[in-house]
C-alpha cells in the first residue's frame, strides 16, 4: 500500500470542516493520519 499526500481538494475540504464552530476533531496517529470530525451544536 502506498501512502499519498493529500490533494488540494482534500486540504480545502478539511479547512472548511475545521472552520465550522462546534466541530471537534480527532487526528489518529495511524497510517496517513486520518482525521475524524464531529459536529456538536451549541
Amino acid at each position: 500500500m502506498t501512502i499519498r499526500p493529500a490533494t488540494d481538494e482534500v486540504r480545502r475540504s478539511a479547512r472548511v470542516v475545521r472552520s465550522v464552530p462546534g466541530t471537534r476533531r480527532l487526528l489518529l496517529p495511524v497510517g496517513s493520519g486520518p482525521e475524524i470530525s464531529r459536529y456538536e451544536p451549541g
